[in-house]
């Protein structure tokens, strides 16, 4: 583990041990089977051809004790816990993976395999080199490896893992060592992550990251965790957690684009003109419940005179009938009269 550099405010804020034991991050993957050749002539093709990989050496080597798997170990972007993966940084780790443990549950002493080859793919699954002059700015880093599907204290667990991979419930988990980090600021409207490095006079930003007990939001921006430096390390197979979207390839951001910034201009410009904007909801808001007030109250009026005519129309009916009675006995009356 690296030793992460740790600054006055942070310790005056109480995250010099925290930080210390959070210098990892991990990611959460889906493990699929590669394709495998076994015709043996192609193998033999392969290990005399030394632009091959050791991936593609093995494929269809006769080893009943080996099983090849394939994962998507990190994506360029944010993550489920807000680290951020840009692509300067994450290719410069790109062959780190290679010859790092597989494990079960990150368990240490559940070792069952290990990566043998670490390679970049553009979001449509094409492999390009690190030094290409167009490479994307958001891809994927794909790992092959084995598992040792015949050691006799996991044999049953790995059996597991081989029918999960084939039901294709089987997920792994990356952890990465880093020696420093940034913060990215994701801007709400145009979707760029600015960055804005980590010194002693940005150091405050630390505790609003939310690995580190902070709510992962700074003056409307959504904060991040930026990856500098780093190397990856094992991964470990885990079992499918309850929410699948959160696993397959989560960290991808489509599109992402990043751009180094000073700290004035998080807390300054793009501040000042999203406080004008949420001034002018305020007012737009509370001139419509306004207006729905002086509709109700509308309604309310109508209502009071609908009541006082009824109220009106009763009473009338009430004299007419009360008329109509009179005029009835008056009738009766005078019948009587002539009758006699």
């Amino acid at each position: 583990m690296f030793d992460v550099p740790i600054f006055d405010s942070e310790k005056a804020d109480g995250l010099l041990e925290r930080i210390k034991a959070e210098s990892s991050a991990r990611v959460l993957s889906k493990v699929t089977f590669p394709d495998q050749t076994p015709d043996l002539e192609t193998v033999i093709a392969k290990l005399k051809s030394s632009s091959k990989t050791m991936a593609d050496a093995l494929e269809g080597v006769d080893q009943p004790d080996l099983v090849f798997i394939a994962s998507i170990l990190v994506s360029t972007g944010w993550n489920k816990n807000d680290d951020i993966f840009v692509p300067g940084e994450t290719l410069a780790a790109k062959d780190t993976p290679v010859h790092k443990p597989i494990n079960i549950g990150h368990d240490d002493e559940r070792i069952i395999g290990h990566i043998i080859e670490s390679k970049t793919l553009t979001k449509d699954g094409d492999s390009f080199e690190v030094d290409a002059e167009d490479k994307p700015d958001d891809f994927d880093i794909e790992v092959g490896g084995v598992l040792y599907s015949m050691l006799p204290a996991h044999r049953e667990e790995i059996s597991e893992i081989i029918d999960s991979v084939n039901e294709g419930t089987a997920f792994v988990s990356m952890e990465c060592w880093f020696k420093d980090f940034a913060y990215g600021f994701k801007d709400p409207k145009t979707g760029v992550t600015k960055i804005v490095a980590r010194q002693e006079d940005t150091a405050f930003l630390t505790k609003h990251l939310r690995v580190y007990g902070g709510t992962g939001k700074f003056k409307g921006y959504e904060l991040g965790r930026v990856m500098l430096d780093f190397v990856f390390g094992g991964m470990g197979v885990v079992d499918n957690p309850a929410n699948p979207e959160s696993i397959i390839k989560e960290v991808r951001q489509s599109n992402a684009r990043y751009e180094k910034v000073e700290i004035d201009q998080i807390t300054k410009g793009g501040v000042n003109r999203m406080a004008k904007e949420n001034k002018e909801l305020e007012t737009q808001l509370e001139e419509a419940q306004s207006a729905l007030k002086a509709m109700e109250d509308a309604k309310a009026k109508l209502q009071s005179q609908h009541d006082t005519v009824a109220g009106e129309l009763e009473k009338a009916n009430a004299k007419v009938e009360e008329l109509t009675g009179t005029v009835g006995e008056r009738d009766e009356s005078i019948t009587a009269t002539v009758s006699c």
